[in-house]
């Protein structure tokens, strides 16, 4: 999955030649806590985050102009970068946002939110069903699981592998169609390791 894909494209931004005041306004108004700078030519400068507007506000600079205290040294990504390199990115800066550019024109932004959501819609976490969590040795076994899974009248909603200490390797699975009982059944059959094993509604 690309950060195209789950970024948003309708950007609220604001000019560097706006206000502080402005600023807070605009984030008050449309309920965000970050705003792209653009110049007059819709080029990406800066970015500044409802922090930097307070600090500005306390310090009296409400008709300060947007520019003297957003943030210029930008960490931005390209719609074609995978999530999970959003992801890394956003943990290795620590900032909740990226803003999305196609050469220097702001086409989107991607937050922390955006990331949190598409992994959970991976794992299927949004879906009624039962999940479950086995050890697997190596893909083939993966493999297995999911046919033995499907055969028993499963459809799979989500997964996700996590590699584990000592070499030891995670698979967690949504499935709808099939009971705890019968998700026990395939996993005993094939000699696997259940770690947990729910019923979510």
């Amino acid at each position: 999955m690309l950060v195209g894909d789950r970024m948003t494209r309708d950007v609220v931004t604001v000019l560097d030649g706006a206000t502080v005041a402005e600023g807070l306004r605009l984030m008050d108004e449309r309920g965000v806590n970050r705003l792209p700078v653009v110049d007059a030519e819709g080029r990406l400068s800066g970015i500044v985050s409802d922090m930097d507007l307070r600090i500005a506000e306390a310090a009296g600079g409400l008709a300060d102009r947007i520019r003297s205290v957003m943030t210029t040294r930008l960490v931005t990504i390209s719609e074609y970068c995978t999530l999970e390199k959003a992801a890394t990115l956003m943990r290795q800066k620590g900032v909740g946002g990226l803003p999305v550019v196609r050469g220097s024109q702001l086409v989107g932004i991607i937050t922390d939110g955006d990331v949190f959501d598409a992994f959970t819609h991976l794992l299927g976490a949004d879906q009624p069903g039962v999940r479950l969590t086995v050890e697997v040795p190596n893909s083939r076994t993966v493999v297995t699981l999911l046919d033995e899974i499907t055969k028993a009248g499963g459809d799979i909603l989500g997964l996700g592998i996590m590699s584990m200490d000592a070499g030891r390797r995670l698979l967690a699975v949504k499935v709808s169609g099939i009971s705890t009982v019968q998700a026990q059944a395939v996993c005993d059959a094939l000699g696997l390791t259940l770690t947990d094993l729910l019923e979510e509604h």
